[in-house]
C-alpha cells in the first residue's frame, strides 16, 4: 500500500525542508540530473566504455574456449577438468548467484520495501563458508558430478531423477526467465530495447563460450565480471548517497514521507512481506538449499583442484556477500528517496516540471511496487554523469552474463549427466555426452525463453516473485 502522508504538517513539512536544504548538512549534494543518457539511449561516451568492457569479457571467454578445444572428457567439460583454483572458486560463487536481477529486484524491494532484503545476502555469507567447511570433503570425497549423483549413493534412483528434475525447473523459472527478464528491463529503460529484441542478444552472447568452453570458461569470465560489477556497484553507491544527501539527507526524506521503517532490518511478525519469523526460518531453510544442495553452487566446488582450494573458495565468497546490500539495496532507497523528495516538493530535482513529466522523479511512480523495479536503471538515467551511465550498465550486463552461462552449464550438467547418460544412454561416449551437453544447454535457453511472458506480467516485486517461485 501507498504510505499515507497527508497527514504531515505544514510546519513540519518546512522545518524538514530546511534541514534538507541546509548546505552543512547536504554540502556535496548537487540535484540537478548530469547525465546524458535519456529515454531513447546511451551517449557514445557510454557505449564506447560499455563495449570495451563486454569486448574484454568476450574476449577471455574466446581465449578459454580456444583454451579447452581439444578437450575430450566431459569432465573438463562440466567440471573444468577438476583443476581450478580457490579465487576461480570464490569469484565464481559470487558472480554467478549475482545477476542482473540482483540489481533490478533487490534494489527495486530495497525502493518499495527498504533494508530487510539484504537477509538474504547476509544469511548466504555463512552458508557458503558451512559449504566449504562441512559438505565440500563429502562431496569431493565422492568423486561426483552432480547433487543428485551423490543423492543416488545414499537414497536411490528415484531421489535422483526427483532431485534432477526439480533443480531443472527451478533453474529455468527462478534463475535463467528472471535473469533475462531483468536484464529486459534494464535495456527497455536504457535503451528503449523490448523484451523480445533484447532477450536473443542477450542469450547468444553469453552463449556462444559457455557452449564452447564449459565450465573452466564460465568460472574464468566470472571472475572478471565480478571485479567489474562489485567496483560499478560500490561506485554507484557512492553517487547514488552523494545525490540523496549522505545518509543523514535519505534517512529525513523517508521520515517526513512516512517510510522511516525503510532503515530497519527486522519488520513485525505482520508484516507482508518481511515478517521477522519467517526470514529467521522459512528464508533459511530456502538458503540451505541454494547454497548447499544446488548443483549451481556445489558445481564450482566439485571443480576445485584440491580440498584446501575449495574451501579457500568459500571463505572468499562468504565475505563477498557482505557487498550486494551496498550496491544494490541502498541505491534502490535512495532512488526511493528522491522520488519522494519530488512527490512531496522537497527541494525536487525536476522542480517545476510537472508530476507527470517524463524529466521528473515524479513521473518514475517508485511508490508502486510494479514500478519500483526500475528502480536503478532510473537512478542511472537521471543522476549519473557521463562514462559512468556505461560503467554501471556495463556492471550490470557482466552480472546477468555470469548468472546466464553458469545455469546454462549447470542445467547442461543435471540433463547430461543425471538423465541422459543415467536412464536414456548409459553406454554413450565422452564425445557423446559433450554434444550431449551442449545441445541441452541450447534447449534450456529456448524453454527459458517460453517462461518469460509469464514472469513479465508479474506486478508485485520483482525479487519477491522470484524467491516465491523458490
Amino acid at each position: 500500500p501507498r504510505p499515507q502522508t497527508g497527514g504531515v504538517r505544514r510546519d513540519s513539512r518546512r522545518s524538514v525542508q530546511r534541514t534538507l536544504t541546509d548546505p552543512r548538512r547536504l554540502r556535496s549534494c548537487s540535484f540537478p540530473a548530469v547525465s546524458s543518457a535519456t529515454m531513447a539511449g546511451l551517449a557514445w561516451v557510454d557505449v564506447l566504455v560499455v563495449c570495451v568492457i563486454l569486448l574484454s569479457v568476450l574476449a577471455i571467454g574466446a581465449w578459454s574456449t580456444w583454451a579447452t578445444r581439444n578437450a575430450h572428457k566431459s569432465s573438463d567439460f562440466f567440471l573444468g577438468g577438476r583443476s581450478m583454483p580457490w579465487w576461480a572458486i570464490g569469484g565464481s560463487l559470487f558472480a554467478s548467484n549475482i545477476g542482473t536481477e540482483h540489481f533490478v529486484g533487490q534494489a527495486g524491494s530495497g525502493a518499495a520495501s527498504g533494508l530487510p532484503v539484504s537477509l538474504y545476502e547476509w544469511t548466504a555469507g555463512w552458508l557458503i563458508v558451512l559449504l566449504g567447511e562441512k559438505f565440500a570433503p563429502v562431496y569431493l570425497r565422492a568423486l561426483v558430478t552432480t547433487v543428485p549423483e551423490w543423492l543416488e549413493g545414499r537414497f536411490g534412483k528415484e531421489t535422483r531423477v526427483l532431485v534432477s528434475v526439480l533443480s531443472l525447473l527451478s533453474c529455468i523459472i527462478t534463475k535463467i526467465a528472471a535473469t533475462l527478464f531483468a536484464g529486459a528491463i534494464l535495456l527497455e529503460v536504457l535503451a528503449g530495447w523490448s523484451l523480445w529484441t533484447s532477450t536473443p542478444i542477450i542469450i547468444v552472447t553469453t552463449g556462444l563460450y559457455t557452449i564452447g568452453g564449459g565450465l573452466q570458461a564460465v568460472m574464468l569470465t566470472d571472475v572478471l565480471q565480478a571485479v567489474i560489477f562489485v567496483l560499478g556497484g560500490l561506485a554507484g553507491m557512492g553517487i547514488a548517497m552523494r545525490r540523496v544527501g549522505g545518509w543523514e539527507g535519505m534517512q529525513h526524506t523517508l521520515e517526513v514521507a512516512g517510510l522511516r521503517s525503510h532503515l530497519h532490518m527486522y519488520r513485525p511478525a505482520d508484516d507482508a512481506s518481511y515478517p521477522f519469523a519467517a526470514m529467521l526460518t522459512g528464508q533459511l531453510v530456502s538458503s540451505v538449499w541454494y547454497w548447499i544442495f544446488e548443483q549451481t553452487q556445489v558445481q564450482r566446488v566439485l571443480a576445485a583442484r584440491s580440498l584446501p582450494h575449495a574451501r579457500a573458495g568459500c571463505v572468499a565468497a562468504g565475505y563477498a556477500k557482505l557487498l550486494p546490500p551496498f550496491m544494490m539495496v541502498l541505491p534502490g532507497i535512495a532512488a526511493r528517496a528522491l522520488f519522494e523528495r519530488c512527490r512531496l516538493g522537497l527541494d525536487d530535482p525536476g522542480a517545476g516540471e510537472g508530476v507527470g513529466d517524463e524529466g521528473s522523479w515524479c513521473a518514475t511512480r517508485l511508490d508502486e511496487a510494479r514500478h519500483a523495479n526500475k528502480a536503478y536503471p532510473q537512478l542511472i538515467l537521471r543522476e549519473f554523469p557521463v562514462g559512468m551511465v556505461g560503467v554501471m550498465v556495463a556492471a550490470m550486463v557482466c552480472a546477468m552474463m555470469s548468472s546466464l552461462s553458469s545455469n546454462f552449464n549447470s542445467a547442461s550438467t543435471l540433463f547430461t549427466v543425471d538423465l541422459y547418460h543415467r536412464f536414456i544412454s548409459p553406454q554413450a561416449s565422452e564425445r557423446e555426452l559433450l554434444w550431449c551437453g551442449r545441445i541441452a544447454t541450447a534447449a534450456v535457453c529456448v524453454l527459458a525463453m517460453a517462461w518469460l511472458p509469464i514472469v513479465a506480467h508479474q506486478d508485485g516485486e520483482f525479487y519477491l516473485v522470484v524467491q516465491n517461485a523458490t
